[in-house]
């Protein structure tokens, strides 16, 4: 997975792209992700404007995605462990 800083744009090894929103990542002990006050992420692909529900089609991270995800804010948490 590759994290564009500038842009602030998630891209995992399958190609689909995520660009969160303000480049917040979060989960809650439910396992729900979330980028931001909502509880979903909606990637690049997805941003389909449903007239009447706002976004339609959302698709769940793949398993090789979810670990990609890990790794990456495992290491950002470290990070901020070790800056304090």
């Amino acid at each position: 997975m590759y994290y564009n800083r500038a842009i602030e744009r998630l891209t995992f090894s399958s190609g689909r792209q995520w660009t969160p929103n303000n480049g917040y990542i979060g989960i809650n002990a439910d396992m729900e992700l979330s980028e931001g006050h909502d509880r979903e992420i909606i990637f690049d692909e997805d941003l389909v404007v449903d007239r009447e529900c706002g976004y339609d089609d959302h698709q769940p991270l793949t398993p090789e995605e979810r670990r990609e995800l890990s790794d990456y804010m495992i290491g950002l948490w470290q990070e901020f462990k070790e800056a304090g």
